[in-house]
């Protein structure tokens, strides 16, 4: 388990805790519908045990209706998304539960979570049980659910997706629940918690400080506090040296290191990120995903499921009066 920290004198560190809580993103869409492959008639059916899976969820007539035209589907895509959301699972309480849509916006998800499967982030061992109605067993990995909108958020560990989702988006909302926090400017009321530390949440790819000088030692303790130090040789690479102490900031050469992003913008504080470049985390249709953040994430989630912690019932200050951006 990964433990809080305390912020420094003068410097507000925003380092990873245990559980998940808060609202962390939101998104305005604008996408075309996704369209399915061309029906191949030589194409298998569904070559999974689909009828004992949905028993163990539900056994309505609706339920069965909708796995009828599951199995009769001949198309590739939609099988292998079948697969991702209703394979066997040992543990189903450590997957993803996923509640799905109305049967008309069902090959929809099927054709995202076919396409989640070749992501880099399915390396991480995300585990998915997809669901109707009513969620009869509680997950410690989070719950996602499709809804007619054209907004997503990541909110605790709920996701709120809307049934035409890209797989970057996707992508995006699931490393919040594997602890990574946004890169992109907050809005005020949200970036007034996350930025002070008024969160209980992860935040493994960025952290926080009140000022951009500090001296050797704040710097010393800031670099000894970093998710990402391994990969920082040395504390003076994360700033460069003035007459008014050490700038943060580290040079654009280091593959590693402080780097401004713009988190914590509206409200006049200063949030660092791992490396320069622009990642997933900024702006969620950027199809880059650097390795150390799938590591941190991979870590996370390793650390979470050996410690049996329920990632969903904790209250948060911000997190549950708040509504994302509309």
């Amino acid at each position: 388990m990964v433990a809080a920290i305390k912020p420094l004198a003068g410097i507000l560190t925003i380092i990873s805790v245990p559980l998940v809580a808060g609202v962390w993103s939101a998104h305005q869409l604008s996408r075309q519908p996704t369209t399915p492959e061309p029906t191949q008639a030589s194409s298998p059916t569904l070559q999974l045990p689909v009828s004992e899976a949905f028993a163990k969820v539900s056994s309505s007539a609706q339920l069965q209706a909708r796995l009828q035209l599951l199995s009769e589907s001949q198309q590739p895509r939609l099988q292998l998304g079948a697969r991702q959301l209703f394979g066997p699972a040992p543990l189903p309480q450590n997957c993803v539960a996923v509640q799905l849509p109305e049967t008309g916006e069902l090959a929809s998800v099927l054709e995202l979570f076919a396409g989640f499967s070749e992501h880099p982030q399915a390396n991480l061992g995300w585990c998915f049980q997809g669901h109707f109605g009513e969620l009869l067993q509680p997950s410690l990995r989070g719950h996602i659910n499709f809804a007619p909108t054209e907004r997503a958020y990541a909110k605790a560990n709920s996701i709120q997706l809307p049934s035409d989702a890209s797989v970057d988006l996707l992508a995006h909302e699931l490393a919040h629940i594997a602890g990574l926090a946004d890169e992109y400017a907050m809005r005020e009321p949200l970036a007034q918690n996350f930025c002070q530390g008024r969160y209980n949440h992860p935040s493994l790819n960025v952290v926080v400080t009140e000022r951009r000088y500090l001296s050797a030692n704040e710097l010393q303790e800031l670099w000894q506090q970093l998710p990402w130090k391994e990969q920082v040789t040395h504390w003076q690479q994360l700033a460069q040296p003035t007459e008014q102490g050490w700038k943060l900031g580290s040079s654009k050469e280091q593959e590693f290191g402080l780097f401004q992003t713009d988190t914590c913008e509206q409200v006049g504080l200063f949030a660092w990120k791992p490396v320069a470049e622009t990642t997933a985390m900024q702006h969620f249709d950027v199809p880059k995903w650097p390795q150390l953040y799938l590591d941190l994430m991979q870590n996370y989630l390793s650390e979470t499921l050996e410690s049996g912690g329920n990632l969903g019932n904790h209250e948060h200050g911000a997190g549950n009066s708040e509504k994302p951006n509309q």
